[in-house]
């Protein structure tokens, strides 16, 4: 569930919307703020795939309870759950139609978490709307918005990738720097506080494609190599030990083109065209041909025919 561009999936944008729906509830909506064309509080899940009226569309994102679209004009439409503002229409009512995002154009690209959404501009800036508890939006205040805010302070960006409460960036010269949410040391510092201010993640060096998971992120780096930080209880850094890293530590034995992250596992797209996965897999997410516990010492190669 991660961004994908007309013709090809851009791996390096991963978001929360990769987050297991087990994992966070998306809460209810009020009926008593529900507007015409709003989501109905009491709506089942579909049956089948619903077409959206959105023509021109360039690239998707979907997180747990709404989703955003870029179109080819440059600007961002959002649909779903809006008790946050993650819709960034100017308002908190959840919509069942796409909605534009205000005042903002030039999009290149659009990202989305649990409840808070980012933009890419053409500019090289960054923007975000949404849930702002912990600074994910890039912003110390307000608690949340429902208007795109510029992230101070960042230029030459050329990748987003949010996580379920974090957000993260690659810029031009292939440095990464995230900032909301740090209690898994995702943000790649150790202190374990949060930051609205981006913070650059330490031994990288030069990347070329950037993915978040629920509390944990991952970079591709020039010789193919994929490090990740952050949470690690499952083994979603690609390790066999559970640790907790702020350091981007390398995943053993993958060289990959791109890689995307869920929740709480990832996969790769290696050199050779087969996939490597790694992580959680309670509900057999690494397609390894089995449920167990979590693969972290070597990823599970699929068996695709």
């Amino acid at each position: 569930a991660g961004d994908v561009d007309a013709g090809d999936v851009d791996a390096g944008d991963v978001d929360a919307g990769d987050v297991d729906a087990g994992d966070v509830d998306a809460g209810d909506v009020d009926a008593g703020d529900v507007d015409a064309g709003d989501v109905d509080a009491k709506a089942e899940g579909s049956t089948g795939p619903t077409q959206l009226a959105l023509r021109d569309v360039a690239s998707l994102a979907v997180g747990n309870a709404h989703a955003c679209a870029r179109l080819l004009d440059g600007t961002a439409w959002c649909f779903g759950e809006n008790t946050s503002g993650e819709l960034g229409d100017g308002t908190n009512a959840s919509k069942v139609e796409p909605v534009q995002v205000k005042a903002l154009e030039g999009v290149l690209q659009v990202s989305v978490g649990a409840h808070h959404s980012c933009a890419r501009r053409a500019d090289g800036t960054a923007w975000c709307w949404g849930m702002n508890h912990v600074g994910q939006l890039g912003v110390p205040s307000p608690a949340s918005s429902a208007i795109a805010l510029q992230v101070p302070g960042l230029t030459d960006v050329v990748e987003i990738a949010l996580g379920s409460d974090f957000s993260c960036s690659r810029k031009v010269d292939g440095t990464v720097w995230c900032w909301g949410d740090n209690k898994q040391r995702q943000l790649g510092d150790p202190s374990k506080s949060w930051s609205s201010v981006p913070l650059k993640v330490p031994s990288l060096g030069s990347t070329t494609s950037l993915a978040a998971g629920g509390s944990h992120a991952c970079a591709l780096r020039e010789d193919g190599s994929v490090r990740c930080w952050g949470l690690n209880d499952q083994g979603q850094l690609g390790l066999g030990d559970p640790t907790v890293s702020a350091v981007p530590l390398k995943v053993p034995g993958v060289l990959a083109t791109a890689a995307s992250c869920g929740n709480s596992h990832c996969c790769a797209l290696a050199k050779d065209l087969s996939v490597a996965c790694w992580g959680r897999n309670d509900m057999g997410q690494l397609g390894a041909g089995s449920m167990g516990p979590p693969s972290g010492v070597v990823p599970s190669l699929l068996g695709c025919p």
